[in-house]
């Protein structure tokens, strides 16, 4: 091995020193897993694959599911889908408390301490939640304008232990996205928290999250 070849190999064992280092510490930033991976590791109720139409309804069976309620997501998905067009929240609302007996609450706008009225704005906001199950809404503006509405579950308080550096994970239904899985310097800026949410969508332009619905057993 000359010396060039072994400057390379220094320095591309020094990047994944530095890299395993920040992993370690918690501030490497999120960690994208496969949707196959994530089930293999024991995470498959908390998964849910669908189509744009149905990403608040599986958002909703992701959090159900991870508050400890039993259901039919078959049954569920029955009584709320339209294949031309996104339900309502309202009626993922009324379906949560009246047919699966759970407490679904915005906590994003209409109240004194709504994430809304966070210093540092909403995404921010959302990550600095430590415990429970939510269902994030958000606008993704396309790069010909037009704004489509997206939901994601968001386990606040996810941990795994193969994974004993990351604190809570993003759960999308699109079967091509990953799940992502935060590190504690996701949480630790404004800037770190934009990056999130705008690297969701990587055919959007602007990324903005519109409510934040907690979903609970009452």
């Amino acid at each position: 091995m000359d010396a060039v070849e072994r400057n390379v190999k220094l320095k591309l064992l020094s990047r994944v020193a530095n890299k395993l280092t920040k992993i370690v510490a918690g501030t490497a930033g999120y960690s994208d897993l496969s949707r196959g991976d994530w089930r293999q590791q024991g995470c498959a109720p908390f998964i849910q694959d669908g189509s744009k139409y149905t990403c608040i309804q599986d958002s909703l069976i992701v959090a159900a599911r991870y508050v400890g309620c039993v259901f039919n997501a078959k049954d569920l998905h029955d009584a709320l889908d339209d294949p031309q067009k996104e339900a309502e929240i309202y009626r993922i609302v009324n379906y949560a408390r009246d047919t699966l007996g759970l407490a679904m609450v915005c906590v994003s706008h209409g109240s004194e301490d709504a994430l809304s009225r966070v210093k540092g704005g909403i995404a921010f906001a959302t990550l600095q939640l430590q415990s429970g199950a939510y269902i994030i809404v958000l606008d993704a503006t396309l790069d010909d304008n037009t704004v489509e509405r997206h939901a994601v579950a968001f386990l606040a308080d996810f941990q795994h232990p193969a994974y004993r550096n990351h604190f809570g994970a993003l759960v999308d239904n699109d079967p091509r996205v990953l799940v992502r899985f935060l590190q504690p310097s996701d949480r630790a800026s404004v800037a770190a928290a934009r990056n999130v949410f705008d690297g969701l969508f990587w055919t959007a332009k602007k990324v903005m999250i519109t409510s934040v619905w907690k979903v609970s057993l009452p």
